[in-house]
């Protein structure tokens, strides 16, 4: 686990479309935007894998039932970030030839990435988290800061996030690209040519 001073802390914010590079400390994230808070439940996509391996083998780390929990988290929204930095809405982001965010983490070479309309969408819902059940959030769950990204599989609330970008396509990572953390329809035995 990263141990990361909050007084040192720094968000970049940078990337294709980005018209303002930023640095941000936590200080700023708390008081350049409205507080926002959420309840998740986040589940890891390898939940219940143990059981999946007796019908046919899988890959990535065997789980049982216990890789779910709820939180109510603490934050800001990251449609509000990506605004100060230039990128107004998911429609000029698209223009721009924006179609992915990433988030870089400081627990090297982890990073995932999610669509443009999930993190810019007028609705969007991806929060950039601070605290977890109205207490700073704790080293073990991402401080000083995360991504929670409801609706979507827990590898996508990226923990000690440190910088994100804007780009045209998704992050090349193995917790992005690879085939463990991907959900196919039962009917699908082998990994598809093409995961875009």
């Amino acid at each position: 686990m990263p141990d990361i001073d909050p007084q040192e802390y720094r968000l970049s914010i940078k990337g294709k479309g980005v018209e303002r590079e930023l640095s941000l400390s936590l200080d700023n994230l708390k008081t350049l935007f409205p507080k926002r808070e959420i309840v998740v439940t986040t589940q890891c996509g390898g939940n219940r894998r143990s059981g999946m391996n007796k019908v046919k083998k899988t890959m990535g780390i065997s789980w049982g039932v216990g890789a779910i929990s709820t939180a109510k988290w603490g934050g800001v929204w990251l449609r509000d970030v990506l605004r100060l930095a230039g990128l107004d809405d998911e429609e000029r982001a698209a223009e721009l030839g924006v179609k992915q965010v990433h988030f870089e983490c400081a627990d090297k070479p982890f990073g995932v990435s999610i669509g443009r309309r999930k993190a810019l969408g007028h609705r969007g819902d991806v929060l950039l988290a601070y605290e977890m059940n109205g207490e700073p959030l704790a080293r073990e769950h991402g401080a000083p800061l995360r991504v929670v990204v409801p609706g979507y599989l827990g590898v996508r609330s990226a923990k000690w996030v440190d910088s994100i970008v804007t780009a045209s396509e998704p992050i090349e990572t193995e917790w992005q690209t690879g085939f463990s953390y991907r959900a196919f329809p039962p009917n699908l035995n082998e990994q598809p040519e093409d995961l875009s």
